[in-house]
């Protein structure tokens, strides 16, 4: 995900369990996120493009860059 209007983006894998699991993956730190947590409710079933909010509060506004 990207933070809208460009700049700060954050990389998450959707999976099964292990929910918040730090991995490195291509050089870049991926955290494990599960459909049962609120971030990962936000992202299930998303596509690219798609906008999501993440945090409560004024500039949790991010867009999905990728899914692969």
């Amino acid at each position: 995900v990207e933070r809208a209007g460009g700049g700060e983006r954050a990389w998450y894998f959707l999976g099964p369990a292990a929910g918040g699991t730090e991995v490195v993956h291509e050089g870049r730190e991926v955290l494990v996120v599960t459909p049962a947590s609120p971030l990962g409710r936000e992202l299930f079933g998303k596509a690219a493009g798609a906008g999501v909010r993440l945090g409560g509060g004024p500039g949790g506004g991010y867009r999905i860059v990728s899914v692969r």
